[in-house]
């Protein structure tokens, strides 16, 4: 996405990029292709760690409730003394 931005006029990486492979110019080529697979491994690493640390999080609220209900449950179902 970003060296298609970079394709249509936006400045960046993409921009970067573009510019190395039109002028021929390797090195700079290179360099940007690099920091934007360096950047988007970061960015893949970063929000999987948070994704996996909300998904756990929504476990533990449902595993929370599960075992309230269930302990309403059983209450309810007593029978009283009459």
């Amino acid at each position: 996405m970003v060296v298609v931005a970079g394709m249509v006029g936006a400045a960046g990486l993409g921009g970067v990029v573009v510019r190395g492979v039109t002028q021929l110019d390797i090195g700079t080529g290179f360099e940007g292709g690099l920091a934007v697979v360096i950047l988007a491994i970061y960015l893949d690493r970063v929000t999987g760690a948070a994704g996996r640390r909300l998904q756990q999080r929504r476990r533990n609220t449902l595993r929370r409730r599960g075992s309230r209900h269930e302990q309403q449950a059983t209450t309810a179902k007593l029978p009283t003394a009459a």
